[in-house]
């Protein structure tokens, strides 16, 4: 064998078992980093995960429509007797009146797809609840719940308007909500009242609400609108969070005590949103 082949086998072997060990070695610490980078992107993830759900995300808060007037009318009365039922001296329930979750001195909206009503009751008892509404300016109400239908809860209530036929959008309408502290003494009673106009939705609000699956973007979505009970109906359909939820509420009713003006809806709403835990 020459001399140059010899050399030639040599340095072919020398190339051959550097390769092999090249490839041992990626086979070995391929694993090793793929699980660190596991690892590496695991925390990552977790972390942006954490920091997503600590996140609060800024909201829009609920917007008198514009060109919208006070109600003037004299017909009937914007405050009427209001008050709460009476308890023990040492009850823990706050001193809040049975309060409206709605306007004294602008007119609320709500939509034909979801109107409902919403109050405020401070008491843990439960107590009988009717629900009066009238065409605007007129006393006698067309539509009257019958005394132990709606039994009261503490804190927020809602009722949910049957489709009559003597609701018609574009007209205003005012509701009454009575609680009676003593069935046996109907005089022994309070209630408060306010006013909503019956609207439909409109075809490109409707679009943007079907688009969302959350209710507190819905809920988002009414208030920047202007669509009061629409606005507040949502949040109490949300399964978001507690705190989220209450959040949002409480936004939403500063809102509606900074811009309604009524100094006696104002005071109310200021203990109503200390009494709304996160």
């Amino acid at each position: 064998m020459s001399k140059h082949k010899f050399s030639f086998r040599i340095w072919r072997n020398k190339y051959i078992l550097l390769f092999v060990s090249l490839i041992l070695c990626f086979s070995i610490l391929t694993p090793v980093n793929a699980h660190y980078l596991a690892n590496n992107q695991s925390v990552i993830s977790q972390n942006n995960t954490s920091q997503q759900k600590h996140k609060r995300r800024h909201r829009r808060g609920y917007e008198i429509p514009p060109n919208v007037t006070p109600i003037k009318s004299n017909t009937t009365s914007r405050t009427i007797r209001t008050g709460f039922c009476k308890q023990k001296s040492n009850s823990a329930d706050p001193a809040i009146n049975l309060t409206i979750l709605a306007h004294k001195y602008y007119p609320g909206f709500m939509t034909l797809e979801n109107p409902t009503l919403i109050w405020y009751v401070p008491h843990s008892k439960s107590y009988p609840i009717d629900i009066a509404i009238s065409r605007f300016g007129e006393y006698k109400p067309f539509y009257l719940t019958n005394m132990g239908d709606i039994q009261s809860k503490q804190g927020i209530n809602k009722y949910i308007l049957p489709k009559a036929p003597e609701l018609q959008p574009n007209q205003r309408y005012t509701w009454k909500v009575k609680i009676y502290c003593d069935a046996t003494n109907l005089s022994n009673s309070y209630e408060d009242e306010s006013t909503f106009t019956l609207i439909e939705m409109p075809s490109n609000l409707k679009r943007q609400i079907q688009l969302s699956n959350d209710p507190l973007d819905k809920a988002e979505i009414y208030a920047a609108k202007g669509i009061w009970y629409d606005a507040f109906t949502q949040t109490l359909q949300s399964h978001d969070s507690d705190e989220q939820t209450r959040e949002y509420q409480r936004l939403l009713l500063r809102n509606l005590a900074e811009k309604d003006g009524s100094k006696d809806l104002q005071k109310q709403l200021q203990e109503i949103i200390k009494q709304i835990n996160v």
